[in-house]
């Protein structure tokens, strides 16, 4: 919207002030909403599959001492 404002200010200023005076308020009112623009959006991607969080690959130990089948489709434990 900032660049069309600007042919519409000069087609303004050669044929009728109206114009100009509409670009002028288009170019006001787009410079505004530009500059309340969030610089950082959390919702958009940044064309990775980076993460801040990292998981160990290697399940916490039981406190009984017991080990749990933790992937799916594992086989069960001997003896269950």
């Amino acid at each position: 919207m900032l660049a069309f404002s600007l042919p519409l200010i000069c087609y303004g200023l050669i044929y009728s002030l109206w114009f100009a005076f509409v670009g002028g308020v288009l170019l006001l009112a787009s410079m505004y909403g530009w500059g309340l623009e969030p610089s950082v959006d959390p919702d958009t991607g940044h064309g990775g599959d980076h993460h801040d969080d990292h998981h160990d690959d290697e399940p916490t130990p039981d406190p009984a001492g017991e080990t749990a089948v933790s992937e799916v489709g594992a086989a069960p434990a001997p003896g269950a």
